[in-house]
């Protein structure tokens, strides 16, 4: 009997558990990388719109008061809230902007929702105020403004000048009053081209006609604004009363010139924040700065030993490795200490065993400082020294109190 031997080829071999297993983590290695770029990449963006819409808060009452009051024949600055209400009124209520048209409640477009204004009025001469609006808790998007009253009675602005106030009332021509002239067109902005991830505002006000041949610059009310992170051309739709205008923008491809090494230091046990976004260096003229997206390797810092630690960055559409260097530190804090009595009561690293010590530095006592970081010890008048020690870790700087 013949025994018939069959080979087998090798394209009929099949794949291997370690090569299916390397293909699915080098996927996964990929697809964690593409949702952290995502993700960095969203949140850097909303920062942008927040700061874009508390520009566009800011500008769009300014913007609004200027236009009513250009014609204005009477002004009286208001120190309080009115309790009546005549004529026209602008005054801070609450962190909300209150505009009152002929005694009758009228909404500022697009700033009715906004109840974190600051708002206030100065005199500065018998025609002329200056009008400051900002955001509470930060005067970074404070917008001041100065405006000629064209049509002031010969008596002026109420007040001396340099009084300041939370508000003003005033009257206005009768031509205004009864309705004035009335817009008839506004103009979008002019197109604009801006380097990607360059922080972009969005134009506060357009171009408006009226009937009798006058223009004005009207605060505009945007549908959102521009994503500086994607190169390409938007187009962003705003509204002027009932007037839709555009604004067409072009974000234009920025390469990233450089990025320096990133040093930094963690108390040992403390949990490290990797950094990102990140600064880099664009190949702008002149160079500029942006913050960039990174996805560290590893993707945190081992602090549970001392040392220097490092990670590598990747960064979309940059060749070279960013270099963190983050040195651990087992240098324990100095300690606090408050004296009541023969009470004292030390405060300092969670776990840390807080020694006292007597004015001429000799021992007194010692006690573990709980979760809280503190600890109150009794009988301890002569104490007037203390300092923290725990196990791996090196002894804290002597606190005299």
């Amino acid at each position: 009997m013949r025994t018939v031997h069959k080979t087998r080829n090798s394209w009929e071999k099949g794949v291997t558990l370690i090569e299916i297993t390397i293909a699915l983590a080098l996927i996964g290695l990929v697809m964690a990388m593409v949702f952290s770029f995502n993700d960095t990449g969203a949140r850097v963006f909303k920062h942008s719109q927040i700061q874009v819409q508390n520009q566009a808060d800011v500008r769009i009452p300014i913007e609004f008061a200027s236009k009513e009051l250009r014609v204005a024949d009477k002004v009286t600055i208001l120190t309080a809230e009115p309790s009546t209400h005549a004529d026209n009124e602008f005054y801070l209520h609450n962190g909300t902007i209150v505009h009152y048209k002929n005694g009758a409640l009228s909404a500022i477009p697009g700033v009715q929702t906004v109840t974190d204004y600051t708002f206030s009025v100065t005199k500065i001469a018998s025609d002329r105020l200056r009008i400051v609006v900002g955001k509470a808790g930060t005067s970074e998007y404070d917008v001041a403004t100065e405006i000629q009253v064209l049509n002031i009675v010969p008596a002026g602005i109420s007040g001396p000048v340099g009084t300041a106030a939370l508000g003003l009332r005033f009257t206005q021509t009768a031509a205004m009053s009864s309705g004035g002239p009335t817009l008839v067109s506004v103009d979008s902005p002019a197109d604009a081209t801006v380097p990607q991830y360059s922080a972009y505002m969005m134009p506060s006000t357009a171009v408006s006609h009226f009937s009798d041949g006058s223009t004005s610059y009207l605060p505009v009310l945007w549908s959102g604004g521009v994503d500086t992170s994607v190169a390409g051309d938007v187009t962003i739709t705003g509204t002027v009363a009932t007037f839709t205008v555009h604004h067409h923008v072009t974000v234009t491809a920025t390469s990233i010139a450089s990025i320096a090494p990133i040093t930094d230091t963690v108390l040992m046990e403390e949990a490290y924040a990797m950094p990102n976004p990140i600064p880099a260096t664009m190949g702008t003229t002149p160079p500029s700065t942006q913050m960039v997206a990174v996805v560290w390797n590893p993707a945190s810092i081992d602090t549970s030993t001392p040392g220097s630690k490092t990670s590598e960055g990747t960064v979309a559409g940059y060749t070279p490795k960013v270099s963190l260097s983050v040195s651990v530190t087992n240098q324990l804090p100095a300690p606090s200490a408050s004296k009541s009595g023969g009470n004292v009561t030390v405060t300092g690293k969670p776990g840390a065993i807080a020694v006292l010590l007597k004015s001429n530095g000799s021992y007194l006592m010692e006690h573990v400082l709980d979760a809280g970081g503190s600890y109150t010890f009794t009988g301890a008048a002569s104490a007037g020294k203390v300092y923290l020690k725990k196990t791996g870790w090196t002894n804290s700087a002597t606190v005299a109190f």
